[in-house]
């Protein structure tokens, strides 16, 4: 359901506040469309985020969210790193 309405073009918040959830879960689904290829990651974000958080994630491999995040800095947040995550999930599979 959040794919569909992310599909007619509904931002996060709206998607959010419509099926009465938060905005982290709103973006867990979409990573979870990004991961199983339903979804492109760069409709959801600038192709320079993404691979300054890919950097990131290929700087601490297999150590999870939190010491990218620590490297990062608040500029990125955990949706956009949970995004790019499941990007490289995928595209490892591919």
């Amino acid at each position: 359901e959040t794919l569909t309405l992310y599909s007619l073009g509904k931002k996060v918040q709206e998607i959010a506040e419509e099926r009465n959830l938060k905005e982290t879960t709103v973006l867990n689904h979409l990573a979870e469309g990004v991961r199983f290829n339903k979804l492109k990651i760069e409709a959801l974000m600038e192709p320079t985020r993404i691979a300054i958080i890919a950097k990131a994630f290929k700087q601490h491999p297999n150590q999870g969210l939190n010491p990218v995040k620590e490297a990062l800095g608040e500029e990125f947040s955990y949706g956009e790193l949970r995004l790019v995550q499941a990007e490289l999930e995928r595209s490892e599979k591919a």
